[in-house]
């Protein structure tokens, strides 16, 4: 994924890699919030709890997308 990442945007002009950077710190990289409170728990998808089932669907879909 990281090597996937750096192909996409290592080559975008700094513009949007800046927004990139922003909207990664704020999914990912930032404790200090939750960035899907204002979504109900059960509509969370995967901004929600990362549970086993959840991970199943996430896998099942990226192989369905790269298939």
């Amino acid at each position: 994924m990281l090597i996937h990442a750096i192909q996409a945007l290592k080559s975008q002009p700094l513009d949007q890699q800046q927004a990139w950077q922003s909207m990664l710190e704020h999914y990912l990289l930032e404790n200090d919030h939750d960035p899907a409170r204002h979504i109900p728990t059960a509509a969370r998808g995967i901004l929600g709890d990362y549970t086993d089932q959840l991970s199943l669907k996430v896998h099942q879909w990226l192989t369905k997308l790269l298939s």
